[in-house]
Order: C-alpha cells, then structure tokens, then sequence
C-alpha cells in the first residue's frame, strides 16, 4: 500500500511518492473485520519536504465502512494503537461511516512503528450479526491546511431559537449533499456561559423596557446606570482581571481554543473527506456569535432574523413548551413573555455586534419573513452570496420542495419542531397586554429590523 498526498489539503508533487507501508488484518486487502496493522516507517523528514513550511504535519489514516448505511441497529467503535499504547478511538454507526485518525508526524520518527486498529461492537449494539467491513487508506495532510480550509468553507448561521435555522441551514444550505451539518454543537455555551444571579429575575415588573447588551457593558468599556440589572448577561471578569480566560492577557489563547474545539469537534463528527463546506446552526449558542467570528475571520456568517413575536408564539407552543401552551395563569404567561423578550433582545444585540464587526463580503443578513413570502428570490440571493452555484430551474425546485406547506402532514404541527410558519401568527395568541409587552420589551430591536409595532 502507497501513501500519496491528500489532493484536498496538501499541495501535490509530481513524481514524489513516500515510502510504502506494510498492512495486515483479517481481510483479505486493505480492509479488516477486527484488526488490522500497520507498520510505518519514519516520516518525520516530510515536516521538511520541499514545498512549504507545514507541507504534511499529519499522517491521515482513514477508516470507512458502507455496512452502518443499512444497518441502523448496529454500533462499532475503532480504536488505534500505535506500539500498543492508546492513541484514538472513533465510534461508527448509522449517522458516521468514515473517520480519519491524524497522527502527528513527529509521533512517527522511529525507524519501523507499529499502528493497530480494532473493531468491536459497542454495548449499545444488541445485535449478533456478522462484522462490518472497515476498508483502510492512508493520506499525508497539512494540519494548517485543513484548519485554514475548514474556517474559508464554513457557514455560521446564527439566529435566536424558534427562527427558522433548521429550515435555512439544513433543508437550504445542505440541500446539494456537499455541505455537512453542524447542528446546534454547544460550543456557545461552553465557549460564552451565562451569569445567573437570582436578583436577575427578581421583580420582573421594574424592566419592562429594552436594556442593551454585548461584550462592552460586561468588560466595562461601557457603562449602565448602577440600579440597572439586565436579565440576561455572560459570565466574563474584567479584561485587565488577572487570571482571567478573558483577560487581555488570554484573549488572544480564548479565541484560539474556541476555534480548536469547533474545528477539532467537526473533525471528530465528519472527519476530513467527503464534503465541501461545513454550516453550523447555532439557535442556542448565539450569544457567543460575537466571540465564534472573531475567531473564524475567513467564514461566512448568516444572520437570521424573525420577528421576535412570532418567536414568542412558538415558544408558547406545545413542541417548545406544553406547560406555557396550556398556561391560563396571567403571571406565569407575563412572566415567560418578560423572560423570552429580553433573552431575545439579549441574543440579537450579540448577533447584531458580530454581524457588524465581520467583513461585509462573508456576512449576510436574512429575514424568515422574506424567505417565507419570496423563497425563490431569497434563495438565489443567498447561494450567490455564499459562491453557491445552482440553475433558477434548481433554486425554483428546492424552494418548492422545502417550503412549510410542502412537508409531509406528519412532520409539522404545534407539536412538531415545524409549525405553521404564520407571519404575524402572535396576534392569535397573546393578548393586547401581553403584545405591548413584548413591544415595550423588544420594541427598539424590531422597528431597527423593519418589524411594525
């Protein structure tokens, strides 16, 4: 077996062929059942190869089976071993069928190495059948390249919950088979964690108006009045805090381990090969957007806007909460309103300030409502923004395809993540006082992004 360079992520050099690379395993090939092995020899001069500094970092030992395809009830894990200690493991199953191990070149400066890799069936997998083929390739890869080219391709849909994402980022973006979801990671979360003080959701009747938010009220370079508390606000010190993780000392070090584990956490789900374009969908996690696009320059970002009323309305829905659609008690309903009001104010505040501090050619801002009224105009507009390319005969079909009304009955509904998609549905729904709520509330935000109060 040859390894050759990765023709994705490494530049190619005609008539250079590294060294061969023994295999055995229980399959007759380059593939096995249980194990196979690998003897390697040294590749640490490829860090020096002509053509660049960062030429190959990485060897890429990718694993692929097409069994998990139609075999949804079985589950494998494949673990990798190099001269018998632990290195890696990656979990196959009807969701993942190919994987990529990239083992640092340094960590193959020996003369002669031995990589093992076994197949065994999880304890989630109940079923007797006979093993799965796993076929092998080897590939020599740019760890800088990889990571350059998965921050040029991604798409960052950011957007409040209950907007539309799943229907842009997913049904829209991904709709070509080329682009490979990224659904709603966590990385927000983990990345921008939320300062929950209970004197926040105290005496909820004082704040019935519109309190900005955003990373210079929480690093102080702007100030609120002191009694002024808003409901929602990040958990981040001063930036001249010492031993902070965002202190001007770390920001920098923040930002890098932010894109680490995005691109890290992709490489683990989908692996190098296969797909052209990543699109994260971050309904929860865009209170980080701010943070995210500073450490992803190169990306593109999408703003997705909905009237925050008609959000309101689905998050009084049975799917979003069965107890707030079933809620007679007034308090609790002014409460929840009072509650989702800010937070959406909250989120789009971040948004907005990323949308605004990212480079004009790679962001763009989409309203639900224009994609509901006019989808194949929207739609056109989106890809060729994006560098997407598709027919109008292409764009009229997916806009047909994927509009509401079109879905099978049984996957939309109250109950369903899908609902109506009613422009203006809140008026049904909430009162008159609870509409100048959440005017009161969201009003500065909506008349900003052309909403009538």
């Amino acid at each position: 077996m040859i390894l050759y360079p990765s023709v994705a992520f490494a530049d190619e050099y005609p008539g250079y062929r590294p060294p061969p690379v023994e295999i055995s395993g229980d399959a007759e090939g380059p593939r096995f059942r249980q194990q196979a092995e690998l003897s390697v020899p040294n590749l640490l001069y490829l860090l020096e190869h002509p053509g660049g500094e960062g030429a190959f970092t990485h060897l890429a030992v990718d694993v692929m089976s097409t069994y998990f395809a139609a075999h949804h009830d079985r589950e494998f894990e494949v673990a990798l071993r190099i001269d018998g200690a632990a290195f890696d493991t990656r979990l196959f199953h009807k969701w993942y069928h190919r994987h990529q191990f990239l083992i640092p070149l340094p960590s193959l400066r020996r003369d002669r190495l031995r990589i093992t890799l076994t197949a065994e069936a999880t304890t989630q997998d109940r079923s007797a059948g006979e093993a799965p083929v796993f076929e092998l390739s080897l590939l020599l890869v740019s760890k800088q390249r990889i990571w350059a080219r998965c921050e040029q391709t991604a798409i960052w849909v950011f957007s409040t919950a209950r907007s539309g994402s799943t229907w842009l980022a997913v049904d829209i973006l991904c709709a070509d088979g080329r682009a490979r979801p990224v659904d709603e990671p966590g990385t927000g979360r983990m990345f921008a964690p939320l300062q929950w003080d209970a004197e926040r959701f105290y005496e909820t009747g004082s704040r019935e108006f519109y309190i900005e938010s955003g990373f210079p009220f929480e690093t102080g370079e702007k100030s609120r009045h002191p009694d002024l508390l808003p409901v929602f606000e990040r958990a981040f010190g001063v930036l001249n805090k010492e031993n902070q993780i965002l202190s001007r000392h770390n920001f920098a070090f923040y930002h890098q381990a932010l894109r680490d584990v995005a691109i890290g956490h992709v490489l683990n789900e989908w692996g190098i090969l296969g797909y052209s374009r990543l699109v994260y969908k971050m309904p929860n996690d865009s209170h980080c957007a701010d943070f995210i696009m500073r450490a992803f320059p190169q990306s593109h970002m999408v703003f997705m806007m909905r009237d925050g009323r008609d959000v309101m309305r689905s998050r009084f829905s049975p799917f979003a909460s069965p107890d707030l659609a079933n809620a007679s008690d007034k308090q609790l309903r002014r409460y929840a309103i009072f509650f989702y009001s800010h937070f959406w104010n909250f989120q789009v505040d971040i948004i907005a300030a990323a949308f605004d501090a990212h480079p004009h050619e790679r962001r763009i801002l989409v309203k639900y409502e224009d994609l509901r009224t006019h989808p194949d105009h929207y739609i056109a507009k989106i890809y060729d923004h994006l560098g997407m390319s598709a027919t109008d005969e292409e764009i009229a079909g997916l806009a047909d395809q994927t509009r509401l009304e079109n879905l099978p009955a049984s996957e939309r509904g109250p109950e369903k993540p899908r609902q109506s998609g009613l422009v203006g549905g809140f008026y049904s729904v909430f009162d008159e006082e609870e509409i100048a709520l959440m005017n009161a509330i969201m009003g500065q935000n909506l008349l900003r992004y052309g909403y009538e109060l």
